[in-house]
């Protein structure tokens, strides 16, 4: 998954994580009834109020990472209106909520899953009653770029280091066999034909500031959000250079460091997560599975270890 915060003119902050294999999508909403697909006709709607959503389309096809348009028309009185979507006649996410204009653009996450079986809801704000469902639509997934990677870009340039290397820290609270692990995850990358990016370790650190923009990379544990395996938070400069890179491993699992079935195996993450130091983006297709950066992680995997052809053609292309 990728977030992105503009904070600043000069700086720009991006969150990189691993997930759970499979990642629960729900979320949990408060301000309003979901509304119902299978009472969405009958609902107790107010007489003169309406809506009716015109687009997608029954049997769109949409792909993720690409943006779409959502359309509707209503009354003129039903306020604003929140959008959501369904997956095989269930609630699955809010999208969000717009101006009763009649249109909303929407991106779709790499972390949605494929099917047959969407549908869109637009719901009145202020009359929660009134609501309509579109079509049922397809959601692909993307397929990975031709060289089997993808990188993190700015404004059309590739988020690289300048200095085509990155030293780093690990947090003295971390395990020696973890510290073990983690440090054979960053060499791996360091040991590709063609390419002359190194990574460094500089040694142990009481530091866990995890995120902060100081120039010192530091890989910490503590606790993340549930279905986060770790999370690398970047800075980059307006002009696409990097400057910070902080890894952080979640307390809220269990770690092991011989390939335990019952455990997620640090190095694998750790490779993973310096991949996205190097601002290699993570790959979500079935098709990608095998590859270190592929966006979810599984209880005994270890494949991750070992650098696939696309991960080694990844950096080569990035230095």
């Amino acid at each position: 998954m990728l977030k992105k915060f503009n904070l600043t003119k000069a700086a720009t902050f991006v969150a990189l994580a691993l997930f759970f294999q499979p990642l629960a999508q729900a979320e949990t909403i408060v301000e309003l009834p979901i509304p119902k697909l299978s009472t969405a006709e009958e609902s107790a709607t107010p007489r003169g109020y309406w809506i009716r959503v015109l687009k997608p389309k029954s049997g769109e096809k949409w792909t993720t990472g690409k943006t779409y348009t959502i359309k509707w028309s209503a009354s003129h009185y039903v306020g604003n209106v929140r959008v959501y979507l369904y997956r095989n006649g269930k609630y699955y996410k809010t999208l969000g909520d717009t101006a009763n204009d009649g249109l909303a653009a929407v991106k779709l996450g790499s972390s949605l899953l494929s099917g047959t079986a969407y549908t869109i809801a637009v719901q009145s704000h202020t009359l929660p009653d009134v609501y309509d469902f579109s079509s049922r639509f397809t959601i692909k997934k993307a397929s990975s770029s031709s060289g089997g990677y993808k990188v993190c870009t700015y404004k059309g340039k590739k988020n690289v280091w300048a200095s085509k290397k990155m030293s780093y820290y690990i947090n003295r609270n971390i395990s020696k066999a973890a510290q073990g692990a983690i440090k054979r995850g960053a060499t791996v990358w360091n040991k590709v034909p063609g390419s002359v990016f190194k990574f460094t370790y500089k040694g142990l650190t009481t530091r866990n500031n995890h995120g902060a923009r100081d120039g010192v990379n530091i890989v910490t544990a503590g606790p993340l959000k549930a279905g986060y395996l770790a999370v690398n938070y970047i800075w980059y400069l307006s002009n696409g250079k990097l400057i910070s890179s902080d890894i952080r491993f979640s307390t809220r699992v269990k770690w092991a460091v011989n390939g335990a079935k019952n455990a997620y195996d640090i190095q694998s993450v750790a490779a993973h997560e310096f991949g996205h130091s190097l601002c290699l983006k993570d790959l979500y297709s079935t098709a990608d599975k095998g590859k270190t950066m592929y966006g979810y992680g599984g209880l005994g995997e270890t494949f991750s270890r070992t650098l696939h052809p696309a991960d080694k053609r990844g950096i080569q292309f990035l230095y």
